[in-house]
């Protein structure tokens, strides 16, 4: 093995250019292949055998409401909640909104119930159950429900979410610390290698296994 391995470095240095030109070419097809002939990505978390999944299915098969996806709608007014009038006829068409989505079986009233409000009074929420789990409901469920703050926030009322379906299908950003962390990582490459292109070959090296092993996984 270690033979081979030093022929297989030898080569690679000796037709450096080559060797480049072919993992490109070779990265190109496999992303190329992917996108033509490969397979799509599945959200399908069922695990037949597991006592977790028997419980899920006699779940779904004895209370078939409650075996789907959950999400918490939170409204929150410094000022108080049910205060103005105003603001308590918005939550309640925020909540109408709500229970009118596709694929929800019921909603709370979160200011008919002092279990769903804050002790001051300033922040409530709406429970919302829905029939169908999180990767049958798909983002588009959780930008229905979003656009049901607007009655609430046009009289002022802050209105954010939680629970299990905004949780799962949240959008996940690239912060600004990913973006430093690389920027650090090529000056101390910079640094310890004093040449560019000795810098930019470990970042090339991951972008170009990247491609070809997703891609291959996808094939």
């Amino acid at each position: 093995m270690s033979n081979w391995l030093y022929r297989v470095g030898r080569f690679s240095a000796t037709k450096r250019r080559w060797v480049l030109v072919a993992w490109i070419l070779f990265a190109v097809v496999m992303v190329v292949a992917n996108r033509t002939v490969g397979g799509g990505t599945t959200d399908d978390f069922s695990v037949p055998g597991v006592e977790s999944q028997a419980a899920m299915d006699m779940l779904d098969e004895n209370f078939p409401e409650r075996s789907g996806a959950t999400a918490m709608v939170v409204f929150h007014d410094p000022d108080g909640l049910g205060v103005e009038a105003s603001a308590t006829s918005a939550i309640a068409g925020s909540v109408a909104e709500v229970r009118s989505l596709d694929h929800v079986t019921s909603v709370t009233d979160p200011l008919g119930n002092p279990m769903t409000m804050s002790p001051d009074g300033t922040t409530a929420f709406a429970a919302v159950q829905y029939d169908a789990s999180v990767s049958d409901l798909g983002k588009e469920a959780f930008d229905a429900l979003k656009e049901t703050a607007a009655p609430a926030e046009a009289e002022g009322v802050q209105v954010d979410y939680g629970g299990e379906l905004p949780t799962v299908l949240a959008e996940r950003h690239t912060g600004p610390a990913e973006m430093i962390g690389i920027i650090a990582a090529l000056l101390i490459l910079f640094i310890m290698f004093r040449s560019v292109y000795a810098m930019a070959l470990p970042l090339g090296v991951a972008i170009l296994g990247l491609l070809t092993g997703l891609s291959i996984v996808g094939l």
